[in-house]
């Protein structure tokens, strides 16, 4: 079978979707010695060496709509695919049978969480995405909570799939790149994140002198993030933004304590990388993140300060909790590298097919 793969997030996001995206072409590449593989994005870069890609490139709102629309249906029917699949919600569009179509729907914090983004950003998803959803043959989502999320908003029921996404084994040999003990966040400063919430426990158990470690938060600058960012020029608050992948593997592998205290997640691959490296772990119990690492993690509800406070103490406090996530955090992670992954996409696109 010859499978498309519009791959622009790669090129133009440094978020979740982009290591989604990066990881399934890895996954699949390395695994499937069967089909094909045409990767189309939207500029040249030292990923897609020695890979199959096309690019289209193109720039500015208009253009972008035209390139979607038009130009990616135009360029994948005359390629024939047998299958066509768009990791990054939006897509793909005016795609001709027999080619068959399948979308990956990572989360719909647009519908239930709209004043978490940006106002154009929800026009865009409430006018696309229901089209999207009703009119792929397949639907992939990451969890049963996105799952049941889309069954309730849009009644769609059948060709649903869930499937985790992939993350890389764990880097060897990696440099400390922060002496000083430190809580870590890694991920999109944005309002969903809720990382307010967590500079707000921090500089309390400081201010009370709880706690001596530096709070390490890292990521790329989102929307609606004034207001967050604020709280940057705090004295133990220190500010990473987007970090490369040696770095993030240092920042995760030494780190005393991961949170991760989202309003809302469809999945959550920063606290799963984190697990991998042995690293305790607190989430929120949004979205999804209850569902998917149950008791291998504590969690706490997303606006609940003081039980965060609690948590922070009780995980800095205590070698026991460091020695449990030794022992449990690779058997956990394992479920979730690229191999395994790999896998459970192809049985998937065996069913569409057949």
């Amino acid at each position: 079978m010859h499978i498309v793969i519009i791959t622009d997030s790669i090129d133009n996001q440094k978020t979740g979707i982009h290591y989604y995206t990066k990881n399934l072409v890895l996954s699949l590449l390395k695994y499937d010695n069967k089909n094909t593989y045409t990767l189309i994005h939207r500029e040249k870069n030292n990923f897609y060496k020695n890979k199959k890609n096309i690019v289209i490139n193109g720039k500015g709102q208009i253009y972008e709509l035209y390139r979607k629309l038009f130009l990616l249906p135009k360029l994948i029917n005359k390629l024939k695919a047998d299958i066509v699949i768009e990791p990054s919600h939006l897509g793909p569009f005016r795609i001709k049978k027999p080619t068959k179509t399948i979308s990956v729907i990572h989360d719909l914090s647009n519908f239930l969480y709209p004043s978490c983004h940006k106002l154009k950003n929800n026009i865009v998803h409430k006018f696309f995405l229901p089209q999207i959803i009703k009119n792929s043959d397949i639907l992939i989502t990451p969890s049963e909570t996105s799952k049941k999320d889309i069954e309730k908003i849009f009644k769609r029921t059948k060709n649903i799939y869930i499937l985790p996404p992939a993350i890389s084994k764990p880097k060897k040999d990696i440099k400390r790149i922060i002496k000083s003990p430190y809580v870590l966040f890694l991920g999109t400063i944005e309002p969903r994140k809720n990382i307010e919430t967590l500079i707000e426990a921090y500089k309390e158990l400081k201010n009370e002198k709880k706690i001596n470690h530096t709070l390490i938060i890292a990521g790329k600058i989102g929307w609606k993030s004034k207001k967050i960012t604020k709280h940057f020029d705090y004295p133990s608050i220190k500010y990473l933004s987007y970090v490369d992948k040696n770095q993030k593997a240092s920042l995760l592998k030494y780190a005393d304590l991961f949170i991760f205290p989202s309003i809302y997640e469809g999945f959550g691959i920063p606290p799963l990388e984190a697990i991998s490296y042995k690293t305790p772990v607190i989430t929120s119990t949004g979205g999804s993140l209850k569902e998917i690492f149950g008791e291998t993690v504590e969690t706490f509800e997303a606006k609940d300060k003081k039980n965060l406070k609690t948590l922070i103490c009780k995980h800095l406090n205590n070698p026991l909790i460091k020695k449990k996530f030794t022992e449990i955090g690779p058997k956990f992670a394992e479920n979730y590298y690229r191999e395994k992954i790999a896998k459970k996409f192809l049985k998937i696109i065996n069913n569409i097919i057949n």
